[in-house]
């Protein structure tokens, strides 16, 4: 809303001012002396004027109906003697249908539900098979294996660390 003469209102002060904002002196005293920005604000009452006239010729217009006659129309079927006894026998219909196939399920459980049954010659057997296997185990992380440093040569020590950790007693005995 900048003009290359004169500053006109920012969007801000523009709405603080519709809504009744008076601690904006600075935008009063504006329209004041601009016609630009004084016809945006008459233009805009305006519309917000006509906007008014047409929700209320608008919610006018509308049929006057009670809401408590179209509530009732809609439950009129709940009320019906008839419609009663058929949802009750529909209801119950629902649940048979489901708790027969449930209860045949639970009477006869398929081979992948049934617990497995081992025999005590089979569970020993198991317990030894497990306990040869936690001891291959052990052996094989309790076996001394040689590092890649010790492979190498790697572990010994050069001349320039000799005389580090020579310095480094030195220095611990004073």
């Amino acid at each position: 809303m900048n003009s290359s003469r004169t500053q006109h209102l920012t969007e801000e002060q523009f709405a603080g001012y519709m809504v009744g904002d008076v601690a904006d002196a600075a935008a009063a005293a504006h329209l004041s002396v601009c016609d630009e920005c004084r016809s945006e604000v008459e233009n805009f009452g305006a519309s917000v004027q006509s906007f008014n006239l047409a929700s209320m010729a608008w919610s006018e217009s509308r049929p006057s109906t009670s809401l408590r006659v179209r509530t009732s129309s809609r439950a009129a079927w709940r009320l019906h003697p008839g419609m009663t006894v058929a949802s009750w026998g529909f209801a119950t219909g629902v649940l048979l249908m489901s708790a027969i196939p449930l209860a045949r399920h639970l009477k006869h459980p398929s081979r992948e539900t049934a617990p497995a049954v081992l025999s005590a010659q089979e569970s020993q057997k198991q317990i030894e098979q497990d306990n040869q296997l936690l001891m291959a185990v052990d052996r094989e992380l309790s076996e001394q294996v040689t590092s890649p440093e010790q492979e190498y040569g790697l572990d010994k020590e050069l001349p320039q660390d000799r005389q580090l950790n020579s310095h480094k007693r030195a220095a611990k005995v004073q």
